[in-house]
């Protein structure tokens, strides 16, 4: 029998602000679902969860930023303070003009319909069609079933497999061993994170926070 790796307990320790109790079984059951049960691949997938999820208490991404943090984080979209106004604290507005047109949305509605979603931040109408394979729910006709823990978790496992995410972070030939997990986290998996980031976030974006969270979430899902 494969181990409980995701338990209340755990993740409580790991993200103390979510509702554990709630969260865990679901997490526990998508995890296994798509065969990621080793505690190396929980931990990578928790990780990246945690970071996506504000800690697993998100579900649907946020949109209301400020007009200087639009620049920030789209500058070439919002190049100037007056071309990000019409847009902060916006968020409808500000997912059809960034998610418009791409990630397989057409329709005038689609990126707002079809913002992230999921503790893996489900993005794009194409996305949520993916999704709905995986789930066997119609996230494209249902989009708020997908900001929900209980498909949530289930498309944010089958996202996993699907990119092929626990060949990314399985172990590689030889790896060091290490007095304390820390090290070897450190030592034996950068490669690993970075990889598995450039697949979840098209880039680095975030990087340092998916470090901080898998350097945390080591020692507990074990």
């Amino acid at each position: 029998m494969t181990d409980v790796l995701i338990t209340p307990s755990r993740l409580r320790q790991f993200a103390p602000r979510c509702d554990a109790d709630a969260i865990a079984p679901l997490l526990q059951a998508a995890a296994l679902s798509f065969g990621i049960d080793t505690p190396r691949e929980v931990r990578h997938w928790m990780a990246t969860l945690f970071c996506e999820s504000a800690g697993f208490t998100r579900v649907v991404e946020a949109m209301g930023y400020s007009a200087s943090r639009l620049m920030e984080v789209w500058p070439s979209r919002f190049p100037t303070l007056a071309s990000a106004k019409p847009y902060a604290n916006n968020g409808r507005a500000l997912a059809n003009k960034v998610y418009g047109g791409r990630l397989g949305n057409t329709g005038p509605d689609d990126g707002w319909l079809y913002r992230g979603s999921g503790p893996i931040q489900v993005t794009g109408k194409f996305n949520f069609k993916r999704a709905s394979e995986w789930c066997g729910v119609d996230f494209v006709a249902n989009p708020d079933l997908l900001r929900t823990w209980e498909y949530g978790s289930v498309a944010a496992a089958g996202f996993w497999k699907a990119n092929g995410l626990n060949g990314i972070v399985a172990a590689d030939p030889g790896e060091k061993l290490f007095n304390s997990i820390e090290a070897a986290v450190r030592a034996n998996e950068e490669d690993d994170l970075r990889q598995a980031r450039k697949v979840v976030n098209g880039g680095l974006i975030g990087l340092d926070h998916v470090r901080e969270a898998l350097l945390r979430a080591a020692p507990i899902f074990v």
